[in-house]
């Protein structure tokens, strides 16, 4: 029921429209009992992406089910688009694989605290690194939208520590930049040349 209302709208508006979202998961082995996950639906109706969170929060998204694979990044009209979530922008071998031949990525996620702009701002990192543009929404903490010459388009505080309702900001409006992405030398080889001048500092 949820892919159908939110399809019947994409196909209404004639727009993209991305949502997390929790499924139960069941013969977990390792009694892990949710999926975090993350779609994005396409202007006829259909689901373009569908991911399953590979990374859940230690201590925090104890009964979450890790996916497996990165998504790999679709065409669109507004460019070739990929999506991770969350605590997956942390680890920036699996985000080179996520993001590769992706000018757009899509980040929801959830931060607390002082954690939202910390982590909004390492995640912009992966947007320099991988030469992308990304658009990150974090229900609680910082949502913006980061460009791959570390060029802050918009940043936004969408929740606080104690959620007051009465001051909470509970949605914005953006325009993104389309951008080709942009060719850098991590994503060509990752972190082989910070292990290399090790290498060679010790070879000294």
């Amino acid at each position: 029921a949820l892919f159908a209302q939110v399809g019947a709208m994409a196909n209404e508006t004639g727009a993209l429209v991305g949502f997390g979202y929790s499924t139960p998961v069941t013969g977990n082995a390792a009694g892990k009992t949710v999926a975090n996950m993350f779609a994005l639906v396409l202007p006829d109706g259909s689901v373009g992406i569908k991911y399953q969170k590979v990374h859940p929060v230690p201590f925090v998204e104890t009964s979450v089910e890790p996916g497996i694979l990165p998504v790999e990044p679709i065409a669109t009209p507004l460019g070739t688009i990929g999506a991770a979530i969350c605590f997956d922008y942390d680890f920036p071998n699996f985000l080179r694989s996520a993001a590769e031949r992706a000018s757009l990525m899509l980040q929801p996620g959830e931060d607390w605290g002082p954690i939202g702009i910390l982590h909004a701002r390492m995640d912009a990192m992966r947007a320099v690194e991988n030469g992308f543009t990304l658009f990150r929404c974090s229900s609680g903490g910082v949502s913006g939208v980061y460009g791959p010459y570390g060029d802050i388009v918009l940043e936004a505080v969408l929740g606080t520590e104690k959620l007051n309702y009465d001051d909470l900001m509970l949605g914005y409006t953006a325009q993104i930049p389309i951008m080709p992405r942009v060719s850098t030398l991590y994503s060509l080889i990752g972190g082989a040349l910070g292990y290399l001048c090790v290498m060679v500092w010790l070879a000294l």
